[in-house]
This record gives C-alpha cells, sequence and structure tokens, in this order.
C-alpha cells in the first residue's frame, strides 16, 4: 500500500506540473485533486492498518516474543565472534588478513572492514590487519580509539605461516563467493528470518557492532558529544545529507525540503496512530498504561525533533530558518569536519563516529542508501532490539536500496506472482533498477520448478532474458545460507 501512495504521490506531482503550464485546463486540476484526496485516504488507512497490527503484536505478545528472540541471537552471534577472534592457541590459528589499500571514507572503510569479518566468521579464521603505513588514517583511529579485534592475536603471529588468506577488496569480492552478500549461518537463519524482516541488515549490524566496539576515551568522548540528545524524552528523527565528492558520481542532490517531508510524515503518522492504541491492551499484557500516556505525549507537533548531520555546514542555518518548530541537534562544527579536506583525520573520523551513533539511536531515519554512512547507521539501529524491535522498515532512502551495490551479486525471489509478466511463486530475477515510483526493472533468471523431497528448491535456467517493469513490492532479496560452524 506504501508503494501505491507514492504512485499516487509522483502522478499527483507530474499533474501538478502539466497544469502550471496550462493553466485553464480545468480537468487535469480536477484529476490531480482526487489523485490528492485518494492518495490522503490511502494514508489514513495505512496508519490505522499500523496500529492495529501494533495492537495485534501486543495483545499475542509477539512484541515481547521479538524482542528476546532477537537479544538471544544477538548474544550468540557476538560470542562466536569473540570466541573466532581469540582462540586458545595464536601460534596454531588460521587467518585472514587485510590491508587498508584503498583510502576511502570512514563508512566506506567499515564496511570493508566487516565484508572481511563476515569472510573471517565464515571461514573460522582470525581477522587481523597488517602493519598500518603512513597515512593510513583509518588504521590509526582504530588503534587509538577502538577495541582491537583480536585481543589476543595479532600481525605478528603469522610468522612462517602459508596457509594464510587474503581478503579482497569489496569491491573485487566474485560474486560467486558463499559469504557475501545476503548470506546468514545457518544455525541463525531460520529464527532469524522469523524474527526480523531484514535479517541480512541485521546480521550485517552484528558485525559491524563488533568492529566499532569504542574504548574507554572513545566513549567518554561520546558521551560528552551526545548528553543533550540522549537526555531527549520524545522522538527523535535522523536526517543525513550528503554533498560534496559523493554528488560527482555516485548520487544526486536532493534538497532539504525533500527529507523534511519524510520527517514530518513519520511525526503525522504517529500522531495519528499512537491515541489509537487500547489501554486493555497494554494492561492485559503486563504493560502500564499510565507509562504508555507519557508515550503518547511524546508525540506532540511542539515536541518534532531531528538529529541533522551532513558534510554541507550551511544546512544548519537553513534548517533554522525554514523549520523553527523544530527542536535541532546535531553539530555544525562536526559538519565542518566532514568536508573534504578535513576529512582524513582522526578527530574527524570521531566526528564520523560519533554522528553515525546518533543516528543509529533515533527512532527514524531518512537519508540516502548511497553513502556508507546512512547504511552503517541504518545498521547499527538493527541492534536496539529493546527499544525498537524489528527496526528494519524505521527508514527512508531517498536513492538507492539497501546495498544496492551488491545488486549484481543479488538475486531476488518472486513473493508474489505476476501474470503480465509471466512470474510465478519462487522464481528469481534480477534487479535492473529501481525507478522509485513503486516500480523495478527485472529480468527473469531462474524459473522455480517446484520442490524436492526433502524440501530444496528445484530451479531452471532461463535463457531468453527479457526485461520488465513489475511492483517492488513482489520481490525480496534471496537470501542464501552458509553452514557456520557453532
Amino acid at each position: 500500500m506504501k508503494y501505491t501512495s507514492v504512485g499516487l504521490h509522483k502522478i499527483a506531482q507530474s499533474l501538478e506540473e502539466f497544469s502550471n503550464l496550462h493553466e485553464s485546463n480545468t480537468n487535469v486540476s480536477s484529476i490531480r485533486t482526487s489523485l490528492e484526496r485518494y492518495e490522503i485516504q490511502l494514508h489514513e488507512i495505512i496508519e490505522d492498518m499500523e496500529a492495529h497490527l501494533k495492537e495485534l503484536g501486543e495483545t499475542d505478545g509477539f512484541s515481547r516474543f521479538r524482542i528476546t528472540g532477537l537479544n538471544q541471537l544477538a548474544e550468540t552471534v557476538q560470542k562466536r565472534i569473540r570466541q573466532l577472534q581469540n582462540p586458545s592457541n595464536c601460534q596454531t590459528a588460521k587467518y585472514i588478513t587485510f590491508d587498508f589499500t584503498n583510502l576511502c571514507g570512514f563508512g566506506c572503510s567499515v564496511h570493508q572492514l566487516t565484508a572481511c569479518l563476515h569472510m573471517a566468521f565464515e571461514r573460522e579464521r582470525v581477522l587481523v590487519l597488517k602493519k598500518h603505513s603512513p597515512g593510513d588514517i583509518f588504521r590509526e583511529w582504530l588503534k587509538q580509539n577502538t577495541i582491537p579485534l583480536s585481543e589476543k592475536c595479532s600481525y605478528e603471529d603469522l610468522n612462517d605461516k602459508t596457509d594464510i588468506i587474503e581478503c579482497p577488496l569489496k569491491a573485487y569480492i566474485p560474486s560467486d563467493k558463499d559469504w557475501i552478500p545476503n548470506v546468514l549461518p545457518k544455525d541463525v537463519a531460520e529464527k532469524l528470518i522469523y524474527l526480523h524482516e531484514a535479517p541480512y541488515a541485521w546480521f550485517a549490524g552484528q558485525l559491524t557492532a563488533y568492529v566499532l566496539r569504542p574504548n574507554l576515551h572513545l566513549s567518554q568522548l561520546i558521551n560528552e558529544s551526545l548528553s543533550e540528545f540522549r537526555r531527549s524524552d520524545h522522538p527523535v528523527v535522523g536526517v543525513h545529507i550528503r554533498r560534496t565528492d559523493k554528488l560527482i558520481r555516485e548520487a544526486q542532490s536532493h534538497d532539504l525540503e525533500e527529507y523534511m517531508k519524510h520527517v514530518d510524515d513519520y511525526f503525522n503518522s504517529f500522531e495519528n496512530i499512537t491515541p489509537l492504541l487500547k489501554p486493555e491492551i497494554y494492561n492485559s499484557n503486563g504493560y502500564n498504561w499510565n507509562n504508555h500516556r507519557k508515550d503518547i505525549g511524546r508525540f506532540t507537533h511542539r515536541n518534532r525533533s531531528v538529529y541533522l548531520t551532513t558534510d554541507e555546514p550551511s544546512l544548519f542555518n537553513q534548517f533554522n530558518t525554514n523549520y523553527p518548530d523544530y527542536i535541532l541537534y546535531g553539530s555544525q562544527r562536526r559538519s565542518v569536519s566532514a568536508g573534504i579536506q578535513n576529512r582524513r583525520s582522526i578527530d574527524s573520523m570521531n566526528n564520523a563516529f560519533t554522528d553515525t551513533l546518533a543516528l543509529s539511536e533515533t527512532d527514524f531515519l531518512v537519508c540516502t542508501f548511497s553513502s556508507n554512512i546512512c547504511r552503517l547507521a541504518y545498521e547499527l539501529m538493527q541492534t536496539r532490539h529493546e527499544k525498537l524491535g524489528d527496526a528494519s522498515q524505521l527508514v527512508k532512502s531517498l536513492d538507492n536500496v539497501h546495498h544496492s551495490e551488491d545488486f549484481s551479486k543479488v538475486k531476488f525471489e518472486v513473493l508474489i506472482p505476476d501474470l503480465r509478466a509471466g512470474l510465478n511463486y519462487g522464481d528469481l530475477v534480477e534487479s535492473k533498477g529501481n525507478y522509485w515510483n513503486g516500480f523495478s526493472s527485472n529480468s527473469l533468471m531462474w524459473r522455480n520448478d517446484g520442490w524436492s523431497v526433502d524440501g530444496q528448491q528445484k530451479l531452471s535456467s532461463v535463457k531468453q532474458r527479457n526485461s520488465f517493469d513489475v511492483p517492488a513490492y513482489k520481490f525480496r532479496p534471496e537470501l542464501k545460507i552458509t553452514y557456520f560452524i557453532w
């Protein structure tokens, strides 16, 4: 339904542009007015359904079951990473190494490192970094501010070893490798898929959380920087606006107003949904309705808040001018340090991590998934089970979908058949692009021929791969399961 709402909004916008050019065309104006009315009605239906779904989750106890289950899975994954990274004997352990030869930005470097940790996790090896070379600021930042990947083993333990595996740069990882992307450990996959709508983003968040464990020095710095923001007792939407070098070839510019439309939609929705929740739903499940009434008070217009991060400092002044009713969190000083000329410094990376962490601690994200920082914040947000449960839907990306750079290696599974395109349940397609109007371009690659007796799907390759446009909600990324040993 949300895709349909987006489609209606796009049509209404196009008609508005047309009617502005042809002011005397009353028919176009009438159609546009009707579409806008339908769009409002559709939003109301969506809000009502979300309220009832939330009630249902509280009524049958699934919301608490989900939180407990995700917490248990997180403990299992973190324990396994610690065991693999800290073997009983570093001399006999097997290793994967990585050297930061690709001097990219903070978010890019973190994603590269988590990809290597994913590889080490799957191969049951210890990930260690080679000795850093002069000018490798990110490696120096890790050394100064985070807990080491291994607290027992180091690069010096690799002397005379011949079975070392080099982790490749993420961009050059072959598409046939089992450990990237959208790959889950077999022992976790079944339960995780049941509990979380974006299981790979959740697993990526667990890897990232391990890599970015701050030491005492960085923890104190973060607590000081975010003290006012963390004291907030009302919802905050995180907004990340990437400009500067990202616009040269990787992304297009979006005005502040585009981001704020989705911020307003979020607050409007919650102001409408929260009062619909009934006292008996909470009281019957051990919740305190009086506390919930306080939650309702959090969603008043006067408490609308945004945490803004950007590499364009002037946006802070623009925000204060255009949105004076909003409470604004964030730091213009940290924004200055994100500029191209300042980015390769320890101070800038401290600021980047602080802002990324703050974004992950908000209640909803509006950003562009073409940015590593946006994706990083979204992944870390998935680790906040106690507050958010499944946070997979608490984001609005203005451009790409999550990890679209891996789409050459990802296939999409058909969930809802499409007769016009000849797609059946279980078919696998390749995504050619997303139009951001509710449709995507795809080509059929594998036809579902049913399932074997042991439950394995039988697929046959399709020779003629014609492209077709189909509503995007009919697909989900194919999840691969690999045999991690636990």
